[in-house]
């Protein structure tokens, strides 16, 4: 056994003995999840992995981190209360981390995986918002991605593969029912009863769909009728209508006609009121002129009158600062007599307290010279006291030494006693155990001999059940080959017609492009004769339209191109059936607007005379038709004939004929010769509509091809399907009889260990009778020797107890004289630093009263300066004031003349104003006229756009109410009885009110909804099969889980006997369906015997024996489906030595075809590891993978 030297480097351990397994977990890497917030990377070999460390430090985390990466959903399996909670979330010292990351790598060297890697890297992320992902070889994935990828492993959240704290004891302890996951886990049925479960809900859903698809249905057929009716009314209506609509357009023409009449005469009359305006407009122009003028003459006098008002304002200002300072100087001289009482007040005050100072300060004095004697004698005291102490202290100290020698010399007398009382109990004890011990040893020897026995029939059996499965293997391996070769070639099948449908749906996806891009150029052209495609549009209202020429044409493929340029535009030509039908199609073809369009009626078209010979064919001879347009055909190319050349064409000097030739050139009986290119092969109409028919021919032809390989290629599928099955069921009885195969040679081993175990046990055992025969024979001597040593400590401990009373009675007295002394000492300490504090107080007071003084001092002083200014400045305010006064007298009698002449000049604005005002008499009365004039204009105007409005209504009526353009609407003829024609209109909208309610879309509704009743009745059909074919494959998943749930059963239940009398030798175990006759939903029952024990209950079992227990039921699934690695977290924490070392063997004969990483503090499961590893939790709360630390251990051990 070693360590990796670090973390991150891989340790290249061999295994032990045996065959690697396949598949393994080859590494594990952890990056913030939990406590491993940095990344840590730990490499495992095949064999068995121990993980070690102490409590808290983080080992569980790597089981749950390969629980987690594995898919679990659940943060209570991660032992947390929610999944963000595997996120670090940080310590004292470390910050917490966004993203929790785990990386699994399995090696796939076996491509047990259905990938093409040698290894196989499954990613976990989770961040702290929630968010996660998966990735497989970084490649996003889905969680059901990693599930499926797993779920022939035996791996997976779901799985038993990993085993963490706790989760051991649920095995025995949960419900029957839930037990049985362990049974499925082990059949394989999982996949098969999710696949059951989703075909269950698929069920449930169709079951839905088709309640409400005939609740439809029956709504449909309950609304199918009514709206029938309402659709055969609505048609009526739509008839009555439209005579409606035309009778009320041709009323509405009419009223818009009277309206313009009455327009044109409003428009005169406000071309006069017009006129009347701008000549009232232009009186008030000039009556404002005039007014303006005397206006501006009165701001010129309101501006100099404007500048004495400044004059004034200004003085009047100089006024009020005089007044301001004379009161100011006034107010000043009040202040410095206040201020001056006020210091010699201050002055006194000082004066005062300074002499009440110096008298306490002769007192202060005095105290302190009383203080100072008295402390000094309190000193004196205190050093006789001390003195006394230290004498007292020491005697008291001698007698407590006197003391603790004579309790030592009692403890060792006590401790003597108490030795020889132990070793007397041990070798007591000894005695009775040797006693028991043979006894026990000699039925233990009776019972080794009696298993060496059983073993070896079992032994026997074992290897006849060996040569059994070797037949069976050998035979079940051809019939693998087989079934594989049938798979490779349903494989190749497959393969090949899914190419071919491939190609199918290639070129089907090609032809309707071709088809989609020939329907657009062939609407493209239709839009080049509006005419035509209006009226194809409309050809089932216009009665005695037969369509386009070409239509009824059969071309040649040679004779397309020369049939297009002979046509020319006629060949969007349309045939009517008789000359009757021309005048109307040819009226309604100008209400539309149609600029350029050709009509041939074909009873009354008269073929050219024509010779019956000539050079080269006539075109109308080799061209098919019927014989009911052939006269028509005849007037538009009958004069038409084909040659070869050009040369050929003009050689024919005169002629009623035009000849054509295969070039594109027509010529002409006048000599005129037109030249043209050779079109493409998909240039013409006629070579587009012969494409197109061929088109669509060949798409028919590949739908039809298509939907042949689509069912051969879902045939074949479902063949393949079932080989793989096939060979599916046969690899999984090759690798049950495989297993039970290996188990059994397990087993063999075992028993032939376990009789060699027996045997050196047997002779260990005589060996120690032999053994305790003789330690008997030595320990009756001992015993005496051991009673007189006890009786003599206890004399000696009477004789020293005696002693220690009167030790410590002397002891007590000195202690109480030193007690008396200590608080005399004390109280004359208090009495020190009580005098000690009023001096320090003394000291304060005596300095406070020096500042204090000084400061007194100073202010009486700087009184009397101030008192001294304030004086001074008294006498100078004086002259200040009679200046003040002598300005003011002369600033007043300014005022006083400003104020006369501002008399003045107000009296002569006073009748410029009254001018002014009769000017703005003039200006209203023309105002007035110009809006008496304004008014009637405005009347005119309204009545204009009453006008307008009633204009705009009727217009508005005959566009957007009765849908007729404007232009349409004033082509209609005038009606010569309006009144006639109202009573008409009135009759129609009483045949429309007695119709009662109309759907307006009835019609259009009704078709809808018997199209959607097809369509719904359809799909009724469609998931009725479905749901047939749906439920035959849950009955065929239900058949099959059972007989392997009942297969599984048997197997198990055998291993588990096997595996319980390896780890309970003598004891019995087996399991017990609660329901036999119910497999699909029975529980299982764990029924477990130890050796010498009858229980009825599983809980009366110990807590060793319940862990012993589930571990065997584990180790029996194990056997039955082997999980290509497994993680076991402190499983054994709760065995003993004896059966730690059981599962340690069962352990070790597993792991040369199994790997194992345990998490354990068990010394002994340490070491039987392949590779160690120790993980520590550090200061700032991460774990991290510790090797040379446990290096260090375990050299020191």
């Amino acid at each position: 056994m070693r360590c990796p030297e670090r973390s991150g480097e891989r340790s290249h351990v061999p295994t032990s003995s045996g065959e690697s397994p396949d598949l393994y977990l080859k590494s594990l890497t952890l990056k913030g999840f939990k406590s491993f917030a940095d990344r840590s990377r730990l490499v495992l070999e095949p064999g068995v992995t121990v993980v070690v460390g102490p409590n808290g430090s983080g080992k569980s985390n790597i089981s749950d981190a390969v629980l987690w990466v594995l898919g679990e959903q659940s943060a209570k399996q991660l032992r947390g209360n929610s999944m963000e909670d595997v996120v670090f979330a940080g310590s004292s010292a470390r910050q917490a981390v966004g993203v929790a990351e785990v990386d699994l790598v399995l090696d796939n060297r076996d491509g047990t995986l259905p990938l093409e890697f040698s290894e196989v890297t499954i990613t976990r992320r989770m961040f702290r918002n929630g968010e996660s992902e998966y990735l497989i070889n970084q490649s996003p994935c889905r969680l059901l991605d990693v599930q499926e990828l797993l779920h022939d492993t035996g791996l997976g959240r779901d799985t038993h593969s990993i085993i963490s704290q706790g989760r051991l004891d649920e095995i025995l302890s949960s419900k029957p029912e839930d037990r049985r996951a362990l049974i499925e886990e082990a059949a394989g049925v999982l996949k098969h009863k999710k696949r059951k479960d989703r075909a269950v809900r698929k069920l449930a859903s169709m079951d839905i769909h088709l309640d409400r698809i005939r609740d439809v249905l029956i709504e449909i057929d309950r609304q199918l009728k009514p709206l029938q009716r309402q659709a055969d009314k609505a048609q009526e209506y739509r008839g009555i209508e439209a005579e409606l609509r035309d009778l009320e357009v041709a009323l509405a023409v009419g009223d818009l006609r009277v309206l313009q009449e009455s327009w044109d005469a409003v428009e005169k009359r406000e071309r006069e009121q017009d006129a009347g305006v701008e000549l009232a407009r232009y009186r008030l122009t000039e009556a404002e002129r005039e007014l303006a003028k005397f206006q501006s003459l009165l701001e010129e006098k309101g501006l100099f009158v404007g500048d004495l008002s400044e004059q004034r304002r200004r003085l009047q200002s100089v006024l009020e600062r005089t007044n301001s300072g004379l009161l100011l100087l006034e107010e000043k001289g009040k202040n410095l007599v206040e201020r001056l009482s006020e210091m010699r007040q201050k002055m006194h005050q000082s004066e005062t307290r300074l002499a009440g100072r110096e008298r306490e300060f002769e007192e202060i004095a005095e105290e302190r010279a009383v203080t100072e004697a008295k402390l000094q004698a309190l000193y004196n005291q205190l050093g006789e006291l001390r003195r006394e102490s230290e004498s007292v202290k020491k005697d008291r100290l001698a007698a407590d030494e006197t003391l603790s020698q004579v309790m030592m010399e009692t403890r060792k007398a006590r401790k003597d006693v108490d030795d020889a009382r132990e070793e007397l109990i041990e070798v007591q004890q000894a005695m009775s155990g040797y006693a028991i011990e043979n006894d026990m040893l000699g039925e233990r020897l009776k019972t080794v001999r009696d298993q060496r026995s059983a073993l070896m029939q079992t032994l026997a059996a074992r290897r006849t059940r060996l040569d059994q499965l070797a037949a069976k293997l050998e035979h079940s391996r051809k019939e693998a080959t087989l079934a594989a070769s049938d798979v490779d070639k349903r494989v190749r099948l497959v393969d090949g017609r899914r190419v071919t449908l491939e190609k199918l749906r290639e070129e089907l996806g090609d032809v309707r492009a071709e088809v989609r891009g020939l329907e657009e150029v062939d609407r493209a052209f239709e839009s080049a004769s509006p005419a035509l495609a209006w009226m194809l549009a409309r050809e089932h209202q216009l009665k005695g339209v037969m369509g386009p020429v070409t239509d009824y044409l059969t071309v040649p493929e040679e004779y397309e191109r020369i049939v297009e340029r002979v046509l020319g535009a006629d060949i969007f030509c349309v045939l009517l059936k008789s000359a009757g039908d021309v005048a109307p199609t040819v009226a309604v073809l100008e209400e539309y607007g149609a600029a350029e369009f050709s009509l041939v009626p074909v009873d009354t078209a008269v073929p050219p005379v024509l010779p019956d010979d000539g050079p080269g064919v006539r075109l109308v001879d080799v061209l098919g038709c019927s014989d009911e347009i052939w006269n028509a055909l005849n007037t538009l190319i009958g004069d038409v004939r084909v040659v070869d050349t050009l040369e050929e064409a003009l050689a024919v000097k005169s002629g009623p004929w035009r000849f054509a030739t295969r070039a594109g050139h027509t010529v002409w009986p006048s000599g005129r010769v037109r030249v043209g290119p050779n079109l493409g092969d998909d240039a013409g109409v006629l070579a587009r509509r012969r494409s197109l028919v061929d088109l669509k021919d060949r798409m028919a032809s590949l739908d039809t091809q298509v939907g042949d390989a689509e069912a051969s290629l879902v045939e074949a599928t479902e063949a393949l399907s079932a080989a793989q099955q096939d060979a599916l069921e046969i690899e999984q009885r090759i690798a049950t009889l495989g297993g039970e195969e290996a188990s059994l040679r397990e087993d063999a081993g075992r028993i032939e260990q376990s009789v060699t175990e027996a045997d050196t046990e047997a002779a260990g055992i005589e060996l120690r009778l032999r053994q305790i025969e003789e330690k008997t024979a030595k320990g009756s001597p001992q015993q005496r020797e051991l009673t007189a040593r006890i009786e003599q400590g206890l004399a000696r401990i009477e004789e020293l107890e005696d002693a220690a009373i009167a030790r410590r009675e002397e002891r007590d007295m000195r202690f109480r004289e030193e007690s008396e002394v200590a608080t005399r000492l004390s109280g004359c300490q208090v009495e020190i630093a009580a005098v000690s504090e009023r001096e320090i107080h003394l000291k304060r007071r005596f300095a406070a009263l020096t500042s204090e003084t000084t400061e007194l001092q100073h202010t009486v002083a700087q009184s009397s300066m101030t008192t001294e200014s304030l004086e001074m400045l008294l006498q100078r305010i004086q002259p200040l004031h009679d200046v003040y006064a002598d300005l003011l007298e002369r600033a007043e009698h300014w005022a006083e003349r400003l104020r006369d002449r501002a008399r003045f000049e107000q009296a002569d604005s006073e009748s410029l104003r009254q001018t002014i005002h009769d000017g703005q008499d003039g200006v209203r009365a023309a105002q007035a006229a110009l809006d008496e004039a304004s008014a009637a204009m405005g009347d005119v105007r309204v009545e204009k756009a009453a006008l307008e409005v009633q204009v705009t209504a009727a217009v508005k009526r005959i566009v957007e109410d009765l849908g007729v353009p404007i232009e349409r609407a004033l082509e209609v003829p005038a009606i010569e009885d309006r009144t006639e024609a109202a009573e008409r209109a009135h009759r129609l909208r009483k045949r429309i009110a007695n119709l009662g309610p109309v759907n307006p879309v009835a019609v259009e509704e009704f078709q809808g909804l018997r199209d959607r009743r097809d369509f719904m009745q359809n799909q009724l059909d469609d998931l009725l099969s479905s749901r047939k074919a749906l439920q035959k494959v849950i009955t065929a998943i239900d058949r099959k889980v059972r007989d392997r749930f009942l297969e599984t059963f048997e197997l198990v239940n055998n291993h588990f006997q096997d595996v319980f009398a390896v780890l309970f030798p003598g004891g019995q175990a087996s399991l017990a369906m609660t329901d036999p006759d119910n497999p699909e939903e029975t529980g299982v029952e764990v029924v477990a015997q130890p050796r010498g024990k009858r229980l009825q209950k599983m809980t009366l079992l110990s807590g060793g024996e319940k862990s012993l227990t589930a571990l065997a039921l584990l180790f029996a699934v194990y056997r039955t489906r082997p999980c290509p690695f497994y993680i076991l977290d402190e499983v054994e924490a709760a065995l003993d030595d004896t059966n730690l070392r059981r599962f340690i063997a069962f352990v070790d004969s597993l792991r040369s075809h199994t790997q194992f990483v345990i998490v354990t503090h068990q010394r002994r499961t340490m070491e039987m590891a392949d590779v160690l590893y120790g993980v520590s939790m550090q200061a700032d709360g991460v774990s991290k993978v510790v090797s040379q630390k446990l290096d260090r251990a375990l050299g020191a051990q």
